[in-house]
């Protein structure tokens, strides 16, 4: 892997951090469908940061989710609970930002944030022994 491909996953993982605060302070103050906007960018910039270690680069969110599936979920490397989130937020995510009376619920809010922060752990782990078994390889 390339230094600027370290830097660049790491700056991403480092995205889906303040996302994930930023989720969680809008959702304290009742604003659920911005909430849902920053939970699926916490799940985005985790799964972007572990595809741009393999030096893969998704153009589109339905690429990302695609080839974070093919790469992650099918191979057993993320669990596939987390393919999952990853699709569900994105669609929560359009229904949030794109619908002019979006559905999104206080409580559908806060499990979700709860499954991104599992998501992003994950990823954060897998992203760190990735980045470690390079650097000493």
């Amino acid at each position: 892997m390339t230094e600027g491909a370290r830097e660049r996953a790491e700056y991403l993982m480092s995205r889906a951090s303040e996302a994930l605060q930023e989720a969680h302070l809008l959702l304290e103050n009742e604003h659920v469908e911005a909430a849902a906007n920053r939970t699926y960018y916490a799940v985005f910039y985790a799964a972007s940061a572990l595809l741009e270690a393999q030096g893969i680069q998704a153009g589109r969110h339905s690429a990302l989710i695609r080839l974070f599936g093919r790469e992650f979920v099918s191979t057993g490397l993320m669990a596939r609970r987390h393919g999952r989130t990853l699709s569900a937020l994105f669609e929560q995510r359009q229904d949030a930002d794109y619908v002019p009376a979006p559905t999104v619920a206080q409580e559908r809010a806060s499990v979700d944030l709860e499954e991104a922060r599992v998501f992003v752990l994950d990823a954060r782990e897998l992203l760190m022994a990735e980045l470690d078994e390079r650097g000493s390889g």
